[in-house]
């Protein structure tokens, strides 16, 4: 595996939380600039294989958006940039797709492209320990000290995995995982920009974290397990 040099240690739940703060102020912005027609429209970038862009774009409708699981995601859009890399398939790739795409964002002008959804399909997909200690590894790398620190000042990732868990969940808690799965595996790179600004102005995680248990819990296990089976084309999950 790739080797980071050790940085502060920081898990991935504060990202998330960091993440889910700034919802109510980037659904505002990015809900404006759509519909001022300043921005870009959701692409995917040339050569990614269409059938994983239109399981992307499903899991974001059918499972994102309707449950509400962020709530900025259906404004922000049409100013994402999804990348399909079927190239990468080990640490290394992940890390060198990671620094490029990273170095693309920060080269965009905020209004045009708010956040980049690089999907890695042939890395780690079958194999969730191998994901998380790679996206455990590259979050503490973003965090002050360590490796990728002047990265971080500028981008911060939020992971997901078809077989992410939760420690310890069981029975109908298991619909709780749902929060971080994707069909697909997928580096959310989002500005800590545009994340300040929502923590700025008082946009809570513990909100909007309640409401994504309860409506997860609401839609039930089994329901987002068919759900599951419909947008994968196999068996429940």
């Amino acid at each position: 595996p790739v080797s980071f040099p050790a940085g502060k240690e920081l898990g991935g739940e504060l990202f998330l939380d960091q993440i889910l703060a700034a919802a109510s102020m980037v659904d505002r912005e990015l809900l404006a600039m759509s519909e001022a027609g300043d921005v870009l429209p959701l692409q995917e970038e040339e050569g990614a294989g269409g059938k994983a862009e239109q399981i992307m774009q499903e899991w974001a409708q059918k499972h994102v958006v309707r449950l509400g699981l962020c709530p900025w995601a259906e404004a922000a859009m049409p100013t994402a940039k999804v990348v399909i890399d079927e190239e990468v398939v080990d640490d290394e790739g992940a890390l060198q797709a990671f620094l490029r795409h990273a170095d693309d964002l920060r080269g965009w002008d905020e209004e045009k492209v708010s956040t980049t959804l690089l999907v890695l399909p042939n890395f780690a997909g079958d194999d969730f320990e191998t994901w998380h200690a790679f996206t455990e590894e590259l979050e503490d790398a973003l965090d002050e000290g360590g490796a990728l620190e002047e990265i971080g000042d500028e981008v911060l990732v939020a992971c997901f995995h078809p077989d992410f868990e939760y420690a310890g969940l069981e029975g109908e808690d298991r619909v709780l995982h749902y929060e971080k799965r994707s069909p697909l595996p997928v580096i959310n790179l989002l500005r800590t920009s545009m994340i300040d600004k929502g923590i700025e102005r008082g946009a809570t995680a513990e909100v909007i974290a309640e409401h994504n248990e309860k409506a997860l819990r609401a839609e039930g296990h089994s329901s987002i397990r068919k759900e599951w089976a419909k947008l994968l084309g196999g068996a429940p999950q």
